[in-house]
């Protein structure tokens, strides 16, 4: 299902009307709760969004007392919102960007680079570039470790290749050595496994372009039949343009089956 729209993002009401979402301080009677999951790809959308979000979205240990008005913590952001769904069942320990980062230098000080100490400065100051490249292959499920030139036409030289893989295998060492994963390797095996069952609904709102991952679970919703999933999109048509990158990353999902609601 596509719901697009012109100008400021629908209100919490409209959203309501058209998805069927509960209010969950007054939901009564015997029917039971709809039960969905509420995504977006912004801090900013996730507290626009906060009243929207289901119950098991909804962290209370994070209620605080604002504007004489009981807010509530909820995690809608993807990245958040996986990390918690996982936390559900078999929890795997994440690293932190921090850790991330002092598991990269020490594969880095580990590689024989002691005759290159140019190139190892050049690594070191480029070390943000790197770590943001191997989120990127293990949230492909990329191995770089045992052929590296197999992969070779995604880097600008084979020899780029050939260290990321020296890299990747340092890397993953380091965070073995302590009993951790990536954020992408979790959440990619997570997707993958059988742990993995949607509701009956998903909101994705906001997701002008989707990553990896982002297309994996998508992916993975759609292999249940009966996973509904509605993308919430601006999209104006005065400002064709500007909105073709958002046209040509549906383009795949909108030659499937749905319907489309314009607001």
């Amino acid at each position: 299902m596509f719901l697009t729209y012109e100008g400021e993002p629908p209100q919490d009401e409209v959203l309501r009307k058209h998805l069927g979402l509960p209010y969950l301080n007054s939901w009564t009677g015997t029917v039971p709760m709809p039960d969905y999951w509420y995504l977006v790809p912004t801090a900013g959308l996730e507290w626009q969004r906060r009243n929207l979000a289901p119950n098991i979205q909804i962290q209370e240990r994070l209620r605080r007392q604002t504007d004489s008005r009981q807010e509530f913590g909820v995690k809608l952001l993807f990245r958040k919102a996986l990390a918690h769904f996982m936390a559900l069942g078999p929890k795997p320990r994440i690293a932190t960007r921090v850790s991330e980062l002092v598991h990269l230098r020490r594969a880095m000080s580990s590689l024989d680079l002691e005759r290159e100490p140019e190139r190892r400065e050049q690594l070191r100051r480029d070390r943000y570039a790197w770590i943001a490249a191997f989120r990127a292959v293990e949230e492909q499920g990329i191995d770089l470790t045992v052929n590296p030139l197999e992969y070779e036409h995604r880097f600008v030289h084979p020899d780029v290749a050939v260290l990321m893989g020296k890299m990747q295998a340092c890397f993953r060492q380091q965070l073995e050595s302590h009993d951790e994963v990536t954020f992408e390797a979790a959440t990619r095996a997570f997707l993958l496994s059988d742990d993995f069952q949607p509701p009956p609904l998903v909101v994705m709102e906001g997701f002008t372009r989707l990553t990896p991952l982002q297309h994996l679970f998508v992916e993975r919703c759609l292999l249940h039949p009966e996973c509904t999933i509605w993308f919430i999109l601006p999209l104006r048509a005065t400002q064709q343009e500007g909105f073709e990158a958002v046209e040509k990353t549906y383009r795949d999902l909108l030659a499937l089956p749905h319907k489309e609601v314009r607001e």
